[in-house]
């Protein structure tokens, strides 16, 4: 049987160090896997537009809108808050209920 050179033994050991922290980080990302992200991403793009189109005309009720770009900057602004304020609530609520 032939002896093994230290550097391949060495390169070997390291392999596997690699492999086992690779699964390690894998084993930290299985609680994600419980969430279903395309359920997240189409029910936030829904509620997104079923609750910001109407929020969007309804505080636009309130604010001195001059022309067409002062709308277009309006809503773009309330819409990106409605859009993050409901991706985070529908995330937290797939994670919590295990959707």
């Amino acid at each position: 049987m032939p002896e093994r050179d230290t550097a391949e033994t060495a390169d070997v050991a390291e392999s596997a160090d690699v492999a086992t922290s690779i699964d390690d980080a894998n084993d930290a990302n299985d609680a994600d896997e419980d969430v279903d992200y395309e359920w997240v991403m189409q029910t936030t793009f829904v509620l997104t537009i079923a609750v910001g189109a109407p929020l969007v005309a309804l505080t636009s009720l309130f604010v001195d809108l001059a022309g067409w770009r002062s709308w277009v900057s309006f809503a773009v602004r309330v819409g990106a808050l409605v859009w993050f304020l409901t991706a985070v609530a529908v995330a937290v609520y797939a994670r919590r209920v295990g959707r």
